[in-house]
């Protein structure tokens, strides 16, 4: 008969409390010396001290300066320390279940003015770390601008949008298909709209018309395969001018698409 009895599980609720106050002891010392001296300057020893802990608890808990820093930036965006993932919390839940369109812009702006107001500091400090700390580099690149750091060689891999692949037009290899997006795990899309009172009804009754848009490659390339007489093009890029791009009409007299 065996007698070996499994080990029973510790569990005190009173040191879970200390280690969340240590924690939070750290990321608040940290995040004061950040600001203040700037990130390059600020050491774990220093951090320690500020927090009245020791550097081993530092990083025991955090690990290395970037990943506390990681770990500030994860907290001042979710509000909290709690572990549900920002795309699972309530109120951005409620965001994505909400049927009315005027209705969920409102709510997406107010969440989004939240995230901004409680870490901008944060982004100021991830700002100035980078500059000093590869990699914070790396945690701050753009999904646009993913696909140009891959093809030169400055990271190995990495995540983005396949639309963001082809605006770049770089070459670069596909791994694996991930099916999910910032705001949640199903496909988004990319949409042409206009507003509720314009006279346009298809794509090609906006020639002449100034389009806004982040991709503009792939506008261009759209209208131009979709509409062979949407030849001339401005050359208009997301700064030059301010991402406006205007298909211009060669449409023949008598053409059922001229206006």
């Amino acid at each position: 008969m065996d007698e070996t009895r499994p080990k029973r599980r510790y569990h005190s609720p009173q040191r879970l409390l200390q280690a969340e106050d240590t924690r939070r002891k750290v990321l608040d010392a940290a995040r004061r010396l950040f600001a203040a001296q700037g990130y390059a300057a600020t050491t774990l020893p220093n951090i320690a001290r500020e927090a009245g802990v020791s550097q081993p608890t530092i990083t025991g808990v955090f690990g290395t300066k970037a990943q506390l820093l990681s770990h500030m930036i994860q907290v001042a965006v979710r509000g909290d320390a709690e572990s549900p993932p920002l795309t699972e919390r309530p109120w951005w839940q409620a965001t994505l279940s909400e049927p009315d369109p005027r209705r969920q812009l409102a709510l997406h702006a107010v969440n989004v003015r939240r995230i901004h107001e409680r870490s901008a500091d944060v982004a100021e400090i991830a700002r100035g770390a980078a500059t000093a700390d590869p990699e914070i580099d790396c945690m701050l690149i753009r999904a646009q601008e993913m696909a140009r750091y891959v093809e030169h060689g400055a990271v190995d891999a990495g995540l983005t949008g396949l639309d963001w692949v082809i605006e770049s037009g770089l070459e670069v290899v596909t791994v694996s298909d991930l099916i999910y997006a910032k705001r949640s795990r199903g496909k988004v899309r990319w949409v042409l709209a206009v507003p509720e009172e314009s006279t346009a009804q298809r794509a090609e009754d906006l020639a002449g018309s100034i389009i806004a848009t982040e991709l503009v490659k792939v506008t261009r390339d759209y209208f131009k395969r979709r509409f062979a007489y949407f030849s001339n093009w401005a050359n208009a890029g997301r700064g030059d001018p301010s991402g406006f791009t205007r298909p211009e009409s060669n449409v023949p007299p008598g053409s059922p698409h001229q206006r």
